[in-house]
């Protein structure tokens, strides 16, 4: 009977805390005007993320821990996540032009762009997680998060149908997006990144 409240009691606690990291980011995406808020909010969710899963201790104090990473990296996390916005917004233009044009020449360059938008976005899925675990640059977390993309397939591909699924339930219970989303979210990404990423350091030999 013990074992059985103990691990209610485990499942318990580690749901609450998931909701509690969730309702971190909506107040501090909230906190930054939404548009300055989006990035340093979810750098920190991946920092307090990373922390749960690597650590077996539940007595951190995630509010310290969230805080110190938003502040800490506010203005700098804000600058490499507009960038990559700007990269995908260029390039969405650029293939807004071409099918505003429908010119046959300009048409070959469609399909490598899209192409192009889906890798982005798939490297995408490994930034935060590298900026957490390793906090290098710009170009180290591109190339990082790029070759883990790539080398794994099967690893992003699990990742994108875990993510799908959330979104899913998300979709059609709204309320469980308020409890269950962008923690669920990272908690999901994070996890298959540091399988990536421990891959790529035996391949490679980088280290943390």
């Amino acid at each position: 009977m013990n074992g059985f409240v103990n691990v209610v009691y485990g499942v318990s606690h580690r749901v609450i805390r998931v909701v509690y990291i969730n309702l971190l980011w909506f107040t501090f995406t909230l906190l930054g005007l939404i548009l300055f808020g989006f990035f340093p909010a979810t750098f920190a969710m991946f920092a307090v993320v990373r922390s749960e899963t690597i650590s077996e201790r539940q007595d951190k104090s995630i509010f310290k821990l969230y805080w110190k990473a938003y502040v800490e990296y506010f203005v700098k996390i804000n600058i490499i996540g507009w960038l990559y916005v700007l990269i995908l917004f260029v390039l969405l233009l650029e293939i807004d032009f071409i099918s505003e044009y429908n010119n046959n020449f300009l048409n070959v360059f469609l399909v490598p762009l899209l192409t192009l938008i889906v890798i982005l976005c798939c490297t995408l899925l490994f930034i935060f997680p590298f900026h957490v675990h390793y906090r290098g640059g710009i170009l180290d977390s591109f190339k990082v998060s790029f070759l883990t993309m790539l080398l794994n397939p099967i690893l992003t591909f699990s990742m994108l149908f875990a993510i799908l699924i959330v979104f899913l339930i998300n979709l059609y219970i709204p309320i469980s997006a308020v409890f269950f989303s962008g923690s669920v979210y990272a908690f999901i990404i994070m996890n298959v990144s540091l399988i990536g990423f421990k891959k790529i350091e035996r391949r490679n030999g980088i280290q943390k």
